[in-house]
């Protein structure tokens, strides 16, 4: 019995487990006894002894059906999802996708894992310099050690395929890895290890009395299904058989078959042996054994469909699961990531980092996530860079691909700065009404930029700004979220904003410093082709500042929704027909000096022309 395992039971002649010569040496100096004989000291040159013997847990894997179903459950949670590289640099994130197809490399992941999961997984990596040619191949564990210096520090990896009773020769039966050759993922380490100790050796002895208690189990179920019986002759007085008696009656059932049918005087009595509820009497044995085996794997019983548990528990259970396979695979995502996809970049003349994504998560859990950011979208106080993040993650899971709801871009905003087309010269009837310049003075209040009693209007417009969607301000991607659109938190704010402005008569200095207080939009940048525009030197197009976007949105929606509102009213009150009145002066454009006077039905008008206009309509009455 060796660390509480009874490896005649188990009867595998590579059952050998490592007992260091310092365990040996602490029994020596304990005991007055003999001194036990150690094996042949462990050569350093080799580097550091295995903590146990790999071969004996991997003949476990093999041979034992809960502890292989064991592994093969955590490797389809941990490889079945899937995954996929992401990189800020495209070249860097294209050459590892072609790496990734043309070397089978979620097929090797999986045979590189599965040996991480028996404690160590060795991937060679061989990279000829200069070229992208690369190829990698999974290390027998067993033969693999581990070389480092006194601090702890790897200097390297060494393969020696051979047993330790000869002696080594280094130069021919020893091959040596430098660090970067290899990559290497150890589950479960303990303590300075360089070792993982997998996920076998902690439950060796429940898989030992698994083994133990189903072997007595089947050993009695046969000894049953033999149905013997027991043969009583004669009695205790006067009848006592002689040994030729028992010899003759012996000899005759030996050929007892389903078609005898024996007869016996009252000197012979037959009965079988009752053995009981066999079973039974393993159950509990049987079930302890394999809820310290889920202990020692840390694998729900529920999920290798041994146990029946309650659904709340259930889900518990399988919540802790999942935590430790994403601990599982952040470790062979960092392995991969540095020692594998680095080497390949490095080698391609490429400073760039590529990160290894895992595939999309279970139903309950995007479902949760879902609620979870659609939640914190709500804060207003989410820094907007945080808020474009969670945006482009909901959509990610909901299997909205971002590139499909890239739109061509369409100017929304246009810089009060830019030279406007030549001037169509107003008719005279018309000069005689305009009064459109005081609009150009910021200090005016509402009543007096719209040009209309607010008393009248306010409700109606308040009622539009609750239903307004604001599609020209609100980002319908990622891309236009990076751009500088509103994001759905900001569209709410702003809509407080207007009506707070409408409420309390405020002017367009109070209400674009307001919307740039709560609203908070970003720096707006240019948008060609679905991607944010760069110049020469690689730098985003800025179209808009902060505080450039604030004094525009509020000139453009307070005439936008005083507009709407403006002809909810006339509807109500009958109005059939409305006639567009430009706002002269010296910035107006020909697009709304060439509409001036024209007449449409009501609810035909639009609400603007484009961004920062200033004209309205007013109600064609039909004198007659």
């Amino acid at each position: 019995m060796v660390f509480g395992i009874n490896f005649k039971k188990i009867k595998s002649k590579i059952y050998k487990p490592y007992v260091h010569a310092e365990q040996y040496a602490n029994i020596q100096d304990v005991f007055k006894g003999k001194k036990v004989q150690v094996k042949k000291k462990f050569p350093k040159e080799l580097g550091i002894e295995h903590p146990f013997d790999f071969g004996m847990t991997e003949d476990l894997i093999k041979r034992v059906p809960i502890v292989n179903g064991a592994i093969n459950k955590y490797l389809d949670f941990i490889v079945a999802p899937g995954f996929y590289v992401e990189s800020k640099n495209t070249k860097a994130k294209e050459l590892i996708q072609e790496f990734i197809v043309e070397s089978n490399f979620e097929i090797f992941l999986r045979d590189w894992i599965k040996q991480a999961l028996n404690g160590n997984g060795y991937a060679e990596i061989d990279i000829e310099e200069g070229s992208n040619d690369v190829k990698l191949q999974v290390l027998d564990n067993k033969y693999m050690y581990i070389d480092r210096d006194d601090n702890g520090n790897i200097k390297g990896y060494k393969q020696y395929i051979g047993m330790f009773n000869n002696k080594i020769n280094f130069a021919s039966d020893v091959t040596s890895f430098e660090p970067n050759e290899v990559a290497h993922i150890a589950f479960n380490k303990i303590g300075d290890c360089p070792y993982g100790y997998g996920l076998v050796y902690p439950a060796l002895s429940a898989i030992d009395g698994i083994i133990g208690s189903e072997k007595d189990l089947h050993t009695l179920m046969r000894r049953k299904a033999n149905s013997p019986y027991h043969i009583k002759v004669g009695d205790n007085d006067e009848n006592i058989p002689s040994s030729s008696d028992l010899d003759n009656i012996s000899k005759k059932f030996e050929w007892l078959d389903v078609k005898h049918e024996w007869v016996t005087d009252a000197l012979m009595d037959i009965k079988p042996i009752n053995f009981g509820d066999v079973g039974g009497k393993f159950d509990f044995v049987l079930q302890h054994d394999i809820e310290m085996f889920s202990f020692g794997t840390q694998i729900p019983a529920v999920i290798m469909g041994i146990a029946n548990v309650p659904e709340g528990l259930a889900n518990i259970q399988l919540e802790a699961f999942d935590r430790n396979i994403k601990s599982l695979q952040n470790e062979t995502e960092k392995e991969v990531e540095t020692k594998i996809f680095r080497v390949i970049l490095q080698n391609a003349g490429i400073d760039a980092h590529v990160e290894m994504v895992w595939g999309q998560p279970s139903k309950q859990e995007r479902d949760n996530e879902i609620k979870n950011i659609t939640e914190l979208l709500k804060n207003p106080m989410l820094n907007t860079e945080l808020v474009y993040q969670l945006e482009l993650k909901l959509a990610t899971l909901m299997g909205i691909d971002p590139d499909e709801l890239e739109e061509a871009e369409v100017e929304r905003e246009k810089e009060a700065e830019e030279p406007t087309p030549p001037l169509k010269q107003p008719s005279e009837s018309l000069r005689e009404k305009e009064t459109m310049d005081k609009f150009y003075g910021s200090d005016l209040t509402i009543r007096e930029w719209i040009n209309v009693n607010i008393e009248e209007y306010t409700q109606k417009i308040i009622d539009h700004i609750k239903i307004n969607k604001f599609s020209d301000l609100a980002a319908k991607n990622y891309i236009e979220a990076k751009a500088g659109l509103l994001a759905p938190f900001q569209i709410d704010k702003l809509k407080t904003t207007l009506i707070e402005g409408f409420q309390n008569n405020h002017n367009m200095r109070v209400i674009s410093k307001n919307i740039l207080k709560e609203v908070n939009p970003p720096t707006r940048y240019k948008i060609k082709n679905g991607e944010i525009a760069r110049n020469k030197a690689g730098k985003k197009i800025i179209v808009s500042t902060p505080e450039r976007r604030s004094m525009n949105i509020a000139r453009t929606e307070v005439i936008r929704n005083a507009n709407d509102g403006r002809t909810a009213y006339y509807k109500e009150k009958g109005v059939e027909k409305v006639r567009w009145v430009c706002a002269y002066g010296p910035r107006t454009c020909d697009i709304c000096a060439n509409m001036d006077g024209t007449i449409f039905n009501i609810g035909d008008a639009p609400n603007s022309l484009h961004s920062l206009c200033r004209c309205t309509t007013v109600p064609v009455v039909d004198l007659k």
